[in-house]
């Protein structure tokens, strides 16, 4: 439902499955209107909605041509989505875990009880879901990033002083170098010197230009984040990421402004109600989403959107600029008198899907509306008022108009410089050059069936296998037995006057089980289903039948398997709906916010497909980084600085408060300086021990002085020994002969 004030956000009209006319041709076309709306409303099975003043069709009035085009749209649009119908309320159910009501009146064992529904679809749906929100919702960390452009350009009057400031240091070393050598540089010389200035004073801009490039992206992240918390985009993304996970397309709508109130608080501390239009994203439900027969995404051909908005919304648009007060006023007094309100054949299903009773699904008080996005001819937006910005009347105007019943309640030219839409679209197994993508349920529907058919086989034989089945000749009874009154250790009369043979009276069979075979092939489809959706059962923590998922190794290996399939689920989002969304918000910023500090050159990156990769090791690494720098050689390399800088990022990960455990830059440096300035005074305990330290390293030098003079005499002994020795060898002359 569409708030108040509601400007780039729309409104859908009712049923019109007439085909596409030219506008001379409106009369007819106004009577097969109310034709295919009344057996739309039939379809529906929905009896009040046919009879009655509240369930008729009010017989519009002539429609202008703006009005016609948007309803020969919506009947083109709407032809092309009819085959989807059916895909839709499959998914649906699927997720809810029921059986459409053609397969209830199929099923041979209805007698035995309600059909087995095993929801293996839902299952798959719910932990891709789970998965995807913990990699595009993470705690602390936001899944987008604006990233400052690498090479800045320098504007004008930044370029100018460079150019005088290189021209002023050229002069100032020539007159240097004169001075000193006496020599004047030529003029060729003169140039190539301030060319070389030049570059070195422009480098120097540049380098302070990327910082403030960086400082001016980080404060507009946090300007655009804080717009995504007001406007509720994490809401939308978790809703988003459920649609996704459903059916076989989702869209997510935003950002587009709507009115709002919030809270804000004055300094004296009282509280002040601010009035003023707010970004805001939504999830667009598949079912209201009326995409071109062959649109790829919500940017090509005519969208639209069909919603339901109230009386008092419709109201509150009176005062809103681009609504047309003259069509709000008709639309309420027609739909006072029983009009605009008429239903697809889906809505039925759809809502008792969603869980809402007959009641709920049909109120009185809303309108049925048409948002149209696409190209008008400039004639036609003329005729309808629509001057401002319509040049040629020939030439096409891409437009945001809201269309309900005959009367265009708004039209204005789309205000985004590159004319793109609000919405925005990804799918679970995109098909190329299609809207429409395959979702889990489409890629293992006959699975799905399959262990739905083994489950009701199964029930069947279970309950046929459960205990014996009891044959009783009635003809051997006894007058005034009951057959069906039987009960243990009862004695049962028996009168064989009547019986024709003398076979047993009673006979008991028993059926064979199949479970342990209806077991294997349950299981084998539902491994079948884990290979065609890349959605593994151990994502939920589920083991898997060889056994790999029960070690911590074994279990962090499969998950790492099963990201690679996230992976390209994740990647689907990022570019198609992250990366959009995020770039038309900072574009929006660029453009209005009068804040000129957060103003910069940046591009948006999606960090949901990094995350996949990354996420389940990044602990792990930071961690044994941490340890293999904890060394004297590296601490030398990066210093108590850069070791800081890897401890807060340690802590960041483990969602520790690193702001009270680490000191701040200034206060390491200034725990540094006071080290190396003060020199600590030494206690009197390590003054005894210093010089009981003293004392002994004197005695040991002494020791080792007195062994080596020991030493040094005994050498010179045994020398002097060896002398006297050869002395007198020969003193007494050679030996005798």
């Amino acid at each position: 439902m569409s708030a108040p004030g509601d400007v780039i956000a729309g409104l859908a009209p009712p049923q019109d499955n007439a085909p596409a006319r030219n506008p001379a041709a409106w009369p007819y076309r106004r009577a097969r209107v109310a034709e295919d709306t009344g057996r739309d409303r039939d379809a529906a099975g929905d009896g009040d909605s046919g009879s009655g003043a509240e369930g008729r069709q009010a017989a519009p009035e002539a429609l202008s041509a703006l009005a016609g085009y948007i309803r020969s749209s919506w009947s083109r649009n709407k032809r092309a989505r009819d085959v989807m119908e059916e895909r839709l309320l499959a998914c649906l159910r699927a997720r809810r875990g029921v059986y459409a009501q053609s397969e209830l009146g199929q099923m041979w064992t209805a007698d035995a009880g309600e059909p087995i529904y095993l929801p293996l679809t839902a299952g798959k749906m719910r932990a891709a879901e789970a998965a995807l929100r913990e990699l595009l919702l993470p705690d602390g960390e936001r899944p987008w990033g604006l990233d400052p452009s690498p090479l800045p350009e320098l504007p004008p009057e930044v370029m100018a002083p460079i150019e005088q400031q290189a021209g002023v240091l050229a002069r100032q070393q020539m007159e240097q170098l004169a001075a000193q050598t006496g020599q004047v540089l030529r003029l060729d010389q003169f140039q190539r010197l301030s060319v070389r200035l030049r570059e070195q004073v422009q480098d120097q801009a540049l380098a302070a230009l990327r910082e403030e490039a960086k400082a001016r992206a980080a404060r507009m992240e946090d300007v655009i984040e804080e717009r995504m918390e007001r406007g509720g985009y994490y809401k939308a993304i978790a809703e988003f990421v459920q649609h996704f996970c459903t059916f076989p397309a989702a869209v997510l709508k935003g950002p587009y402004l709507r009115s709002g109130k919030r809270l804000s608080w004055r300094h004296s501390g009282e509280p002040d109600v601010v009035s003023a239009p707010e970004l805001c994203w939504t999830a667009v439900s598949p079912f209201d989403c009326y995409p071109a027969p062959e649109a790829e995404s919500c940017q090509d051909g005519d969208f639209i959107e069909r919603i339901r908005m109230s009386r008092a919304d419709l109201y509150q648009c009176i005062a809103t600029p681009g609504y047309s007060e003259r069509a709000i006023r008709n639309v309420l007094a027609t739909h006072q008198s029983g009009g605009l309100r008429t239903w697809l054949w889906t809505d039925a299903e759809r809502k008792a899907l969603e869980g809402a009773t007959h009641d709920t699904w049909i109120p009185d008080y809303l309108v049925d509306a048409l948002h149209f996005w696409g190209s008008v001819e400039g004639r036609v937006l003329i005729e309808n008022g629509v001057t401002e910005g319509v040049g040629d009347p020939l030439a096409y105007y891409e437009v945001d108009a809201v269309l309900i019943g005959s009367e265009v309640i708004r039209c204005e030219i789309n205000d985004d410089p590159l004319g793109r839409r609000p919405y925005h679209n990804a799918s679970f197994d995109p098909v190329p050059g299609a809207f429409w993508g395959n979702s889990i349920y489409d890629l293992m529907r006959d699975c799905q069936a399959m262990v739905n058919a083994c489950a009701r086989a199964l029930n069947a034989n279970l309950g046929l296998a459960s205990g014996p089945i009891m044959g009783i000749d009635l003809a051997q009874l006894a007058a005034g037995q009951d057959p069906k009154a039987l009960r243990p250790l009862q004695i049962i009369q028996l009168d064989r006057s009547r019986a024709q043979s003398a076979s047993a009276p009673i006979e008991w069979y028993q059926a064979d089980s199949r479970a342990a075979e209806l077991l294997s092939i349950i299981a084998q489809f539902e491994q079948k289903a884990d290979d065609l959706t890349g959605l593994p059962r151990y994502l939920n923590g589920v083991q898997d039948g060889s056994g790999a998922a029960g070690t911590a190794s074994g279990l962090s290996m499969l998950m790492g398997s099963a990201a690679k399939g996230l992976q390209r689920a994740v990647a689907n989002i990022d570019r198609g709906v992250i990366g959009r969304t995020v770039e038309a918000a900072y574009v929006h910023e660029m453009l209005y916010n009068r804040d000129e500090t957060i103003k910069g050159d940046c591009t948006v990156s999606a960090r949901g497909a990094s995350a996949v990769l990354i996420k389940e090791h990044l602990q792990q690494t930071r961690t044994q980084f941490l340890a293999m720098t904890a060394n004297p050689v590296d601490m030398q390399i990066i210093g108590m600085k850069g070791r800081r800088a890897i401890l807060a990022e340690v802590a960041k990960t483990l969602q520790m408060p690193a702001g009270d455990i680490l000191p701040s830059e200034q206060e390491l440096q200034a725990q540094q300086d006071s080290r190396q300035q003060v020199t600590p005074k030494p206690t009197p305990d390590a003054v005894v021990r210093a010089q009981t330290d003293e004392k002994k390293i004197a005695s040991n030098e002494r020791i080792v002085s007195a062994r080596i003079a020991g030493a040094l005499a005994r050498e010179h002994l045994i020398r002097r020994g060896k002398h006297a020795e050869t002395d007198a060898g020969t003193l007494q002359g050679p030996p005798p002969a």
